[in-house]
């Protein structure tokens, strides 16, 4: 689901002026065209229907429209349109921390080791999930027990999206990545057992080679799996993951 800047104008709107208030907003359309207003707020505002119903079609507002009147209702924001709002304005904070953070020292936030936990964060909660339901930044960063707008959270998430590990599910125009996922195929294989092609085999292999490596205290031990790792990322990847594929078609 991705809204337009307009429209989160105007979701932002409903969800600030119902929060101050606590009133529905009407809206109504002449021939001057669409307006909201709340009852007890002076002045109207002139917005595209199309937009407003955008928004109630995606469940970030809900609509009762007047019978019998064409395009002419009620309206208020439900719980999604009001949490999608927060996230989106946490997302604000964090672009411009990360655009402060990247444009100071080096250390790369998008390194494997550093997005990997994110996307393992995000496979067991869509495993924990209902059907239907998606993950958002905010669950991640509790279960890895970061402040909410982490910044490398949202790194992570635009950078697996892009690499195909997860599939944004709510993201707004002005923002990068998504503001909720759900991991694709390419992270069900790597993370869950799936059955994989020879590239995310590879990725599988290395993954748990230096788990291995990690965890095992015998030095000599050590020593023998690091080898097989440094033999397997010897031969260069494509050539990996080309042989694997083979093992795995049984060719």
């Amino acid at each position: 689901m991705r809204i337009t800047e307009d429209q989160q104008t105007l979701l932002c709107q409903i969800v600030d002026g119902y929060a101050a208030v606590k009133e529905e907003f009407y809206y109504s359309t002449a021939r001057g065209g669409t307006t909201i207003q709340q009852p007890s707020v002076d002045g109207e505002t002139h917005i595209d229907y199309p937009d407003l119903e955008q928004l109630g079609s995606s469940s970030l507002l809900a609509m009762t429209p007047q019978a019998g009147v064409a395009m002419t209702g009620r309206v208020y924001p439900t719980n999604k349109g009001v949490q999608h709002v927060e996230e989106a304005r946490r997302l604000e904070g964090i672009a411009r921390a990360d655009n402060a953070i990247s444009s100071g020292s080096g250390g790369s936030r998008i390194a494997w080791d550093v997005t990997l936990p994110v996307l393992e964060a995000v496979v067991a909660l869509y495993g924990q999930a209902d059907a239907g339901e998606d993950v958002s930044q905010i669950q991640v960063n509790q279960r890895l027990e970061r402040d909410n707008g982490n910044p490398d959270t949202s790194r992570a998430f635009e950078v697996l999206e892009q690499s195909g590990y997860l599939h944004g599910t709510a993201s707004i125009d002005q923002l990068p990545g998504a503001l909720t996922v759900v991991p694709t195929e390419r992270a069900l294989q790597l993370l869950t057992g799936w059955p994989a092609d020879g590239e995310v085999a590879l990725a599988r292999l290395i993954g748990a080679l230096q788990t291995q490596i990690d965890s095992t205290e015998n030095e000599e031990e050590k020593g023998k799996v690091r080898r097989v790792l440094d033999a397997v990322q010897g031969v260069g990847e494509n050539v990996a993951a080309e042989v694997l594929t083979k093992v795995l078609m049984g060719g």
